[in-house]
């Protein structure tokens, strides 16, 4: 096994980044959740941004008035290391993320039904961890699953997303 990103790989040629966007949806311990994250892999090592939505309904236009349901979106670096098949490719990553969303609690009742009150949750750092693992389809298409998990001080939540992967593949 040789060096990561060594001199003479380089200088050789044989070194190409490649760049790659996966959208997905899936579920999470808080609901359903949907993502969009952007990769560049240099050799082994891989860096991603993404953006990820979680909370009890992610499609509906009115709240959760349950007590306690949250609702985030997190934007989060990550960096980690990637095991490449033929046409396979499984990462493992972690990172930290801006955590941003809101708590629902249910208010008093009145007559057309109860109160919905919102407590603001802004800008917690939260430690993430995520895999991709990708079947290559064709040389910019592919489809995968993108299990994730975040750690912060208000709400741990983590999931699964099946995507589609679209790039340098």
């Amino acid at each position: 096994m040789g060096v990561i990103l060594s001199p003479d790989r380089m200088l050789a040629g044989d070194y190409h980044p490649r760049t790659f966007v996966g959208l997905g949806v899936g579920a999470s311990s808080l609901g359903a959740s949907a993502d969009i994250h952007i990769t560049q892999r240099y050799d082994k090592i891989v860096a991603s941004v993404r953006y990820l939505r979680t909370q009890k309904e992610l499609w509906s236009l009115f709240p959760d008035p349950a007590e306690g349901s949250y609702k985030f979106g997190e934007l989060g670096v990550l960096v980690g290391y990637s095991f490449e098949g033929q046409t396979t490719l499984l990462t493992i990553e972690a990172g930290l993320s801006l955590t941003m969303g809101e708590r629902c609690h249910r208010g008093r009742d009145t007559i057309l039904g109860p109160e919905i009150e919102y407590e603001a949750i802004e800008n917690v750092i939260g430690y993430i961890f995520g895999s991709q693992l990708r079947l290559r389809l064709t040389e910019h298409f592919g489809i995968g699953a993108y299990p994730y998990l975040n750690l912060n001080e208000q709400k741990d939540y983590g999931g699964v997303n099946i995507e589609i992967v679209m790039g340098d593949l």
